[in-house]
Parts: C-alpha cells; structure tokens; sequence
C-alpha cells in the first residue's frame, strides 16, 4: 500500500464575510497500490482512498510546521489554492510574502484574513474592487482616496465606514449615485440641496434623512407625488391644503400625517375612499355612517375604528365581506347566521372569533372548506366523522 502524503481539505460549512462559522476538516489520504491514480497540477484523481487520522484544521499540529509542509509544492499549492477557506487557521507569522504574492496573483483571497503589515496595494484594490466593505480591513496606512473611490463605486453605503478626512463633496455625491441610501451618513457640511434633490427624486424615502432646513415645498411635493407618506417627514410648517390633497390621493393613510387644520370632511372623504384603514385618523366629527360605510367597503379591517352606535348589520355585513376575521369587532347582537356564513366564507379561520354557543355542524363545514387551519377552532363536539372527511 502506497502512503501519500496529501492535505484533503473539506468546508462542512463555509462563510464569507458575514457568514457562518468556519469548519475544515483535514485529513491525510491513503492511496491503495492497486488503485487508478491520475496526478494533475496541485491535486490527485484516485477510484479508491482511505482517509486518515481526520481532525479540524484549527487544531492540526501541522500549522506549526508551515514552512516545512510548503517546501512540498503541492501541498503548499492545494492549501494555497484553497486559501480562502484556510487562511484564517494559519498564524500570521506563517504567511510570508510568497504566500501573498501567490494569492494576490492568483486567487485574491479576503484581505481580512491577512495581516496589516503583509498587505499590499494590489491586494487591497482587488479585494475592495469586489466588496467595497472590505476597506475595513484594509490597513490604515494603505487607504487612500483612490481606494476609497474604488470602495463607493462597489457600494455606494460604504460611506459610512470611510474615514471622515477622506470624505469629500464628489465622494458624497458618487455614494448617493450608486445609492440613494448613502444619503444618511453623508456628513452634514456636505450636505447640498442639490445633493438632497437628487436623492429625492429618486427615492422618496430618503426625504427623512434630508435636514429640515434644506427641505423646500418643491423636494417634498416630488416625494409626496412618489408615496403619499412621505408626508410624514415634511416639516408641517411646508404643508399645505393642495400637498395633504396630492398625498392622501396616493394614499389615504397619509392621513395620519395632515395636520387637524387641512383635515375637512372632503379631505377624508377621499382618504377613506382610497384607503378604508385611514378611518383610524379621520376626526371623530366627520365620522358619519356613510363614510364609515365606505370605509368597510374598501378595507373591512376599518370597522376596528367604526363608532358602536354605526355598527349596523348592514355596515358589519360589509365588513366581513371584505375580511372575514373583523369578526371579532362586530356587537354581539349582530353576530347572526348570515353574519357567522359571510365572514366564514371569506376566510374560515374567523371561525375562532365565532361565539362557542353559535357553532353550528353548518358553520364548521364552512370554515373547514375554506380553510383547513380551522380545524383547531371546530368545538370537540362537531369533530365527528362526517366532518373529518371534510378536514382530510
């Protein structure tokens, strides 16, 4: 039987930068003399091997003796080939310039994995080319405004890890380029109102990160336009009767954002009309049946806001069309058959809310036809063979 030395590396997990934990496994392989061998450059193909004596590679006494094992070229090339799973096992007094020019070469491995006093600037450019987040292991003395260019070209967010005494007014505009998102750690003597315009224009969410004192009516009429809750982040003193009007269009529930003197019964009329939820913000004077009607017919959850005096029969009927489970907001006094097979219909699980007194074999077979889930809440009573066939 012919022994051959070869390093056999096997990831049981891998991880990237954010990843999870690491777990190598080594072994050493024991070729048979009768197998089929094919060597090719820094590994073998074999029919047949045995493997020896396995063991984590964190804790292989080999590691003390690198520089004895990467006298064996191939065994230096299968680790190094693989260096990107093995680089964090290996002692940094180990990877010796050699070790770096060949992976800077070749594989480019995750800069984070080598010493600061080992880096060069071939191997900090290629590693941030391909994740800018990787500046951050880059060594002090190493980072440059070029590299940090490089980094926000890759990730406009790797703003926020640049170091402040190379942030300049055209790095902050490249990073909000490349994401609008950069917006929020651009720092406050490069802030622009063009800079913020632009990121506007783009994403009106970003509006919240803009400071209030370069916000004008015109950047928030553009964010309002895009998402009518952007409203939100309008400084109130900006608000005006036409702006609530352009918002709550968009989305009723920007109603929640308009201040009391705009909210007119029009107003939330429309806000209703197109978004029944935005009930919860209309004044309690303006809430009259036919808008709380509306209201339930758009989003049947709306009845959670519905005064009791205006829960009708007719109201909760609409109601429960719509959302089956606001059963559990309707008066006892209108929880009917009618009420019961509507809501059920619309989703079986409404069956929960269903008064235990009120379960009918009818409701049950309801519920289950629409949804199976509801089995959990048939009372013991109805679970009888005719409706597990029903359930099954």
């Amino acid at each position: 039987m012919n022994v051959k030395k070869v390093v056999f590396i096997l990831p049981t997990k891998k991880t990237y930068r954010f990843g999870l934990e690491i777990n190598i496994i080594f072994a050493l392989v024991t070729i048979p003399d009768d197998s089929q061998v094919c060597v090719e450059e820094c590994k073998y193909k074999t029919n047949a091997f045995h493997l020896e004596n396995k063991i984590e590679l964190a804790q292989w006494e080999g590691w003390k003796k690198w520089e004895e094992y990467c006298k064996d070229p191939i065994l230096r090339n299968v680790v190094i080939k693989r260096a990107f799973d093995v680089l964090s096992f290996i002692r940094d007094e180990f990877i010796t310039p050699e070790i770096c020019a060949i992976i800077e070469k070749e594989y480019n491995s995750p800069i984070e994995f080598i010493d600061e006093r080992k880096q060069t600037p071939k191997i900090c450019e290629t590693n941030v080319k391909k994740d800018g987040w990787l500046l951050e292991d880059v060594g002090n003395d190493l980072i440059t405004p070029k590299l940090c260019e490089i980094a926000i070209k890759n990730n406009g967010l790797v703003l926020q890890i640049i170091p402040i005494q190379f942030i300049t007014y055209e790095l902050c505009m490249m990073a909000v380029k490349k994401d609008v998102y950069a917006l929020r750690y651009v720092p406050h003597e490069f802030m622009t109102y063009e800079l913020c315009l632009m990121a506007v224009k783009r994403d009106d969410s970003v509006l919240s990160f803009v400071p209030d004192e370069l916000k004008t009516p015109e950047m928030c009429l553009i964010a309002v336009k895009q998402d009518g809750c952007a409203l939100e982040d309008v400084p109130d003193e900006l608000k005006t009767y036409e702006m609530c009007l352009i918002a709550i269009k968009n989305d009723g529930s920007a109603l929640e954002w308009v201040p009391n003197k705009f909210k007119q019964y029009n107003l939330c009329l429309i806000a209703v009309k197109n978004n029944g939820s935005a009930l919860e913000w209309v004044p309690n004077k303006f809430k009259q049946y036919n808008l709380c009607l509306i209201a339930v017919k758009n989003n049947g959850s709306a009845l959670e806001w519905v005064p009791d005096e205006f829960k009708t029969l007719e109201l909760v009927l609409a109601a429960v069309k719509k959302n089956g489970l606001v059963l559990k907001d309707i008066p006892r006094i209108h929880k009917t058959t009618e009420v019961y097979e509507t809501a059920l219909k619309q989703n079986g699980l409404a069956l929960q809310f269903a008064e235990r007194n009120h379960q009918t074999l009818v409701l049950c077979m309801l519920a289950l036809k629409q949804n199976r889930l509801a089995w959990e809440h048939v009372s013991k009573k109805f679970k009888t063979p005719e409706l597990c066939e029903v359930y099954a």
